[in-house]
């Protein structure tokens, strides 16, 4: 089972904020446990949302909107990709993340496999096209509308949307442009976290109360944010028009590079950079 973790934002990550080298070298020794232990699939950390652009759908109209985000609740900071044999295992690991010393939140979320689509899992997978040069990464979040936040697959007994979706998913990916793309299934498989000094609460979902529950991503390598709104715009008419909703939204956020944290003279070799660099190029993530 594959779970994204969604790492919630504060008053520093939205001030754009980084990051100390102590800071990042506790992350980067966490990270390789969870990487010895066959767990980690990807992470990264975004940009804040003053970054970002929305794309929101109205009844056949998409208009653009650029951040900050200044009244969303539950902005989203970074992070993780991880598989494992339950949720409960996820949960257990993230008790002791590191970073949330003071207070924080993580949302666990399942995300849908190939069979969950009447795919095969053990399939394989396309070959990649090579990688855009020249480009940054964006995520796009897709977020969650009353047929995401069903018990059913939204794309059930939906060929032309899984096609149009699939095509468009293929048209990136031929121009090397697509590195990653999931769906999340609806907030009752999932769970929160909540840090608050040494204590630790677990929220099981639904999380209705929620007005940002994110329903899918997209990783992609743009030429620009506009490029990558582009793709988010259609990737949301299709979705929207698609499973019948009449509002939907997305959002685009870049992602944080290696590069763009400064570099610490005490900084060791083989530190939390070169891990960085080294899990990017044999993960695909990078």
């Amino acid at each position: 089972m594959r779970f994204m973790v969604l790492v919630k934002g504060n008053a520093d990550s939205e001030a754009g904020k980084l990051p100390s080298e102590r800071e990042l070298s506790k992350m980067g020794v966490y990270n390789q446990e969870l990487i010895d232990a066959g767990m980690m699939v990807g992470g990264e950390g975004l940009r804040p949302s003053s970054s970002a652009t929305r794309v929101r759908y109205e009844r056949g109209t998409t208009t653009v909107v650029d951040g900050p985000f200044t009244e969303a609740k539950e902005v989203v900071a970074g992070y993780w990709l991880l598989k494992a044999k339950s949720k409960e295992d996820v949960i257990d690991w993230l008790k002791r993340a590191p970073g949330f010393e003071r207070d924080g939140e993580l949302e666990v979320r399942e995300l849908y496999e190939a069979e969950d689509f009447g795919g095969e899992s053990n399939a394989p997978a396309p070959p990649e096209a090579p990688a855009k040069p020249n480009t940054k990464r964006y995520l796009t979040m897709l977020f969650a509308d009353a047929k995401t936040e069903a018990e059913l697959t939204p794309t059930e007994g939906n060929q032309e949307l899984l096609e149009k979706m699939g095509a468009l998913m293929g048209e990136i990916a031929a121009q090397g442009a697509l590195v990653s793309g999931d769906g999340l299934k609806p907030s009752s498989n999932g769970a929160k976290i909540h840090f608050s000094g040494a204590t630790r609460r677990v929220v099981d979902g639904p999380f209705s109360e929620a007005k940002e529950l994110i329903a899918g991503v997209s990783l992609v390598r743009a030429s620009s944010k506009q490029e990558a709104v582009e793709w988010a715009r259609r990737m949301l008419v299709i979705h929207c028009e698609g499973v019948g909703v009449a509002k939907g939204q997305v959002e685009v956020r870049p992602v944080f590079e290696t590069e763009d944290f400064p570099v610490d003279p005490s900084e060791k070799p083989g530190g939390w950079r070169e891990q960085e660099i080294a899990f990017r190029e044999g993960s695909g993530h990078g």
